[in-house]
């Protein structure tokens, strides 16, 4: 059993490294790479690359749940394992991170009990740094699971989009519905909830996806290629075209990304590699979660007036921490 695990990891060696090369470009997005040099090269780089990064991670895991869920006798024991380690993951880097939150909320000078109130909300509904995913993922597991179970793979995908829209136009497209009533429901939704990018408007839709991609039947690889080309052109006409519209949040939802990532994770996937890429896949989630905190830890104790330079700081830092840690494990 073991070795055959091992060569079925085996096979994805290409996603691993995307994953790493995804999780150093989240680090790019965190410090604003370019954004001093270049502001175009900002906006198109952190837009049309960095952006691609959490949707392919959300496709990749919704896949690889598919897998698991379809090829055990317990589908919920298998569930719950993948909920309690992001879980552990979780509320780990969430005490991690939280000196960091109250910190920040100390500076602007307020309340104790809005300090509580601000905490607790970031906790429940976005979690701090860039854990946000993982809750958004754990969220996501969930609301699939039902539709795995009973085998139904076009239904997540209709009810997914349609979840998506409303993420879509209270974060990018928020222009669209500026002066409308509708506008009104997003702004009281986002003032509690803090954002629309979490597991029932972004991360079940991109997991459903996820899902369809191991279900369905392999696409050619020109095919692959002619989307991916197709998707890059809309992704670049996209961002050009609410540059200065009045978007909110953090403009990163697109159409685009629907029709990119899975073409990306499709060609990777069909790049056959013999080679063992566990270590690559732990380093990729080392990078996404301590990242943040070496942020802080910079920003706070040093001045680092370069954006490139605190990129390349905090990318060699991430990897070298989260190599560190990796042997430790393997050792204890």
């Amino acid at each position: 059993m073991g070795n055959k695990e091992r060569i079925i990891n085996n096979d994805y060696y290409c996603i691993d490294i995307l994953k790493l090369f995804f999780s150093l470009c989240v680090v790019a997005l965190h410090t604003n790479l370019f954004l001093d040099n270049n502001p175009t090269l900002y906006w198109y780089s952190s837009h049309c690359i960095w952006r691609l990064a959490v949707p392919f991670f959300f496709v990749t895991s919704g896949y690889f749940l598919s897998k698991k869920l379809r090829n055990t006798n317990n589908q919920k024991k298998t569930l719950l394992i993948s909920i309690k380690r992001l879980m552990t993951l979780l509320i780990f880097w969430l005490i991690i991170g939280l000196p960091f939150q109250i910190h920040a909320l100390l500076n602007q000078q307020l309340a104790i009990k809005k300090i509580i109130i601000e905490l607790l909300r970031s906790i429940i509904f976005y979690p701090w740094g860039a854990l946000w995913y993982i809750l958004a993922l754990i969220i996501a597991y969930i609301l699939i699971y039902t539709f795995i179970k009973k085998d139904k793979n076009v239904i997540p995908l209709i009810l997914g989009f349609f979840l998506y829209l409303f993420a879509i136009i209270s974060n990018s497209y928020y222009f669209v519905i500026e002066g409308t009533s509708l506008q009104m429901i997003v702004d009281k939704y986002l003032e509690l909830f803090i954002s629309s990018r979490n597991g029932l408007f972004v991360g079940f839709f991109y997991v459903a996806i996820g899902n369809y991609l191991y279900v369905k039947k392999e696409q050619t690889t020109k095919k692959k290629i002619l989307m991916l080309i197709i998707g890059m052109i809309g992704l670049i006409l996209e961002t050009t075209f609410i540059h200065n519209r009045h978007y909110i949040e953090d403009h990163s939802l697109f159409f685009s990304l629907l029709i990119i990532v899975p073409a990306i994770f499709e060609l990777a996937k069909s790049i056959n590699i013999k080679k063992n890429s566990k270590k690559i896949r732990n380093l990729s989630i080392g990078v996404y979660v301590i990242h943040r905190p070496i942020i802080n830890c910079l920003t706070y104790f040093c001045d680092i007036n370069s954006n490139t330079v605190l990129f390349l700081i905090v990318s060699i830092m991430s990897i070298s921490i989260s190599y560190f840690l990796q042997k430790i494990n393997n050792e204890y």
